[in-house]
């Protein structure tokens, strides 16, 4: 008896291409042109599963036609099996490559001709597919042995040669794309590999390269040809600057892309309008003795003012309607600062050098913002969290402050009386002049209502003050009328109700004011008193004084 043993046939893969929306046709022996028998059986093409991206008929014969589905590009996959009769070879990938085509000009030379194209404008090439152009008859001078010109589209370079034909690789052009980085004042911002190419693209995935076009304006740039760089912005520069680069692929050069860099005013307060505070740990004030109608039950428990590590500094003046109206001015009328969206209040003032009054919390939290951003800071207050908006508009109660911030924002409570308190220590008022008892308070000290029912309250004058209660109220007095603490701060006490950014309690909603105000009796002028308004209220003596993170630590 003679047993015959059968060779399984083997399947090797097969890979074709075809341009977008056209269909491919192999002909015989097709995917079976490099599959083997070890007997040499005549072998048949059997499909296993179809392509995903089109539809194939696969003839027994490994003659196929595949069809791309409308508009596909990229790479599609069919399976088959090689059948000798008598049993299956493995599974084969046939892989097919879709390719997109482009349209390019066409500009023959004076005297060329191109067969079948006479008079055109324009030809199609295929990506990543060799065109041959013929052209003869072409009139010019060569060097001895080889006749060529070169003709230079976007794109690419073609040699032509005098006649006969010339093969050529089209390449499409990369794409840079804007980028946008931020630094601080006087200091470099150094961004790695791949930089600036990191979200630019190449058709053919060509390996980029960055060329530097323009330099930016208020600083220097070192651009690497791997797209890293070193920016450096021009000493106490802050604000938007700008270069320009070009990607290019070895072939040709992209569109022209912009990198924006926003350097940040990171640079103290001006120090004619505040005074550095050094944080640190100062008694609070100590309720005072029962019967002196002092109205201790406004007054928190005895505390201690804990404030290390945090130095700030404090508006030596309440906001006046002049800084007020700068900064307003800017959100209305420059090109960049209406655009941001902020809507604030006109502000109400007696004149220009007096504290701008009629504001509610929501207000003065917006112009804060506002100030820090017509400055080039990074502003203290958004909505909801570190990553939420700028609050810029409306009113809303889930504002957060960012005490890290080097901007300009509202006092918290314990800043407020840290620097109202000065040298103090358990007196009711912050001055610290020796003339002056700071047990006691009179209209040489402060701008408010007086009362005879206080005994500290020992101004002659039993009304408002003498000096500013002329014409209609509100009876304001201008900023710095009246002596200054330890820290240079006037006006810690009357004038205006000062808005801080505290709630005023773990309950409702309402704000803390601090300092009292022309319009209120001694005991609201004390450094502890506390006083809560709703944050959406105005009053013709609410005003604010602003806080500000120092940017380093202060001796």
């Amino acid at each position: 008896m003679t047993i015959t043993v059968n060779g399984l046939p083997v399947a090797n893969n097969d890979a074709y291409s075809t341009n977008k929306n056209t269909a491919l046709n192999i002909a015989a022996p097709g995917v079976l042109a490099n599959d083997t028998d070890p007997e040499s059986d005549p072998l048949t093409a059997v499909l296993v599963a179809n392509p995903v991206n089109g539809t194939v008929a696969l003839n027994a014969n490994g003659s196929f036609t595949y069809t791309p589905s409308l508009n596909f590009t990229g790479v599609d996959t069919f399976t088959y099996k090689a059948n000798d009769g008598k049993g299956d070879s493995n599974v084969a990938t046939v892989t097919i490559t879709v390719v997109p085509t482009y349209v390019v000009t066409f500009n023959p030379l004076p005297g060329a001709w191109v067969p079948g194209h006479e008079g055109l404008a324009s030809q199609v090439v295929v990506h990543n597919q060799l065109a041959t152009v013929p052209v003869v008859g072409v009139d010019f001078t060569a060097p001895a042995g080889y006749s060529f010109v070169t003709w230079t589209p976007p794109g690419f370079n073609l040699p032509i040669t005098a006649d006969g034909n010339y093969t050529a690789q089209y390449n499409a052009k990369p794409t840079a794309v804007d980028d946008a980085y931020t630094t601080n004042a006087n200091t470099p911002k150094t961004v790695a590999a791949p930089g600036v190419l990191f979200n630019d693209t190449d058709p053919e995935s060509d390996p980029l390269t960055a060329i530097l076009v323009t330099n930016p304006a208020n600083g220097t740039v070192m651009l690497n040809a791997d797209g890293s760089f070193t920016y450096t912005p021009n000493l106490n520069f802050h604000g938007i600057d700008t270069f320009t680069y070009k990607a290019n692929d070895g072939h040709g050069d992209s569109n022209v892309a912009t990198v924006t860099i926003t350097v940040i005013n990171t640079t103290p307060p001006p120090l004619d309008e505040f005074a550095p505070i050094k944080g640190g740990v100062k008694e609070g004030i100590n309720p005072l003795a029962a019967g002196e109608n002092h109205g201790t039950s406004y007054y928190p428990p005895t505390y201690y003012l804990d404030l290390t590590g945090k130095d700030y500094y404090m508006g030596r003046y309440e906001v006046t309607k002049e800084r007020w109206d700068v900064v307003r001015n800017w959100t209305v009328n420059d090109p960049y600062g209406k655009t941001l969206g902020y809507d604030l209040q006109v502000g109400l003032s007696k004149g220009p050098n007096h504290p701008v009054h009629s504001l509610n919390w929501y207000d003065c939290v917006k112009w804060c913002n506002a100030r820090s951003e017509m400055e080039g800071r990074i502003p203290s207050y958004r909505i909801g969290d570190a990553s939420g908006p700028v609050y810029r508009n409306g009113e809303v109660n889930n504002i957060y402050c960012d005490t890290a911030a080097i901007s300009y924002r509202l006092p918290w409570e314990d800043e407020w009386e840290y620097a109202a308190r000065g040298n103090a220590i358990s007196t009711r008022y912050s001055w610290n002049n020796v003339a002056y008892n700071n047990q006691e308070i009179k209209h040489v000290n402060a701008n408010y209502e007086s009362n005879a029912n206080y005994l500290y309250d020992t101004s002659a004058t039993r009304n408002f003050h003498p000096t500013y209660a002329v014409g209609a109220d509100p009876y304001t007095s201008p900023v710095g009328s009246f002596e200054k603490n330890s820290y240079e701060l006037y006006d810690m006490a009357g004038n205006v109700y000062e808005w801080c950014f505290d709630l005023y309690s773990t309950l409702g909603t309402d704000r803390a004011r601090r300092g009292g105000s022309w319009y209120y009796s001694a005991y609201h002028c004390r450094i502890g008193y506390r006083q809560s308004a709703g944050p959406d209220k105005r009053n013709y003596d609410y005003g604010f004084r602003l806080s500000f993170t120092s940017p380093v630590p202060l001796p």
